[in-house]
């Protein structure tokens, strides 16, 4: 376990939160490499896959269309499957949409369409994990400490 650290609103005290030292991990790794992936992703798909500027846009377009998803589902999965497996299994999606695109290869059409199925995954994935992982920290939290 680890423990954040609050203070309450013009109150001199401190207010110690047990909080899952994995789930900090997970957090901080899943930033920490997204950003990595983010940051090589046009190079990978120019470069390595021979996509073009119109395809990088049908595959950005097929990612955002898994964020709106994610984000219209972040708030019923927890009610139907409970909240710790929906953040573990939202979790997962992440680095398998992420797989998926560094499996990606053959001929152009082919590497587009599992390029575009990987940054579905990965972006239905991130905003369900987001939700609900911040709503159970907000949650933990004294409502003093969050200014109410």
């Amino acid at each position: 376990m680890s423990y954040l650290v609050f203070r309450g609103k013009g109150a001199p005290s401190c207010f110690l939160v047990r909080f899952s030292a994995g789930q900090t991990r997970a957090k901080s790794g899943l930033n920490l490499f997204g950003s990595f992936g983010n940051a090589v992703f046009i190079l990978f798909a120019t470069r390595e896959l021979g996509l073009g500027p119109a395809v990088l846009g049908w595959i950005f377009a097929v990612g955002n269309v898994g964020f709106l998803l994610g984000a219209v589902a972040a708030s019923r999965i927890p009610s139907r499957i409970g909240l710790g497996p929906t953040i573990g299994l939202s979790a997962l999606l992440i680095p398998v949409g992420a797989l998926l695109i560094a499996l990606a290869g053959g001929p152009w059409s082919m590497a587009a369409a599992v390029t575009a199925l990987g940054q579905f995954i990965t972006s239905l994935g991130a905003p369900i994990y987001n939700v609900n992982q911040v709503s159970l920290r907000q949650a933990l939290v004294p409502p003093t400490c969050r200014g109410g």
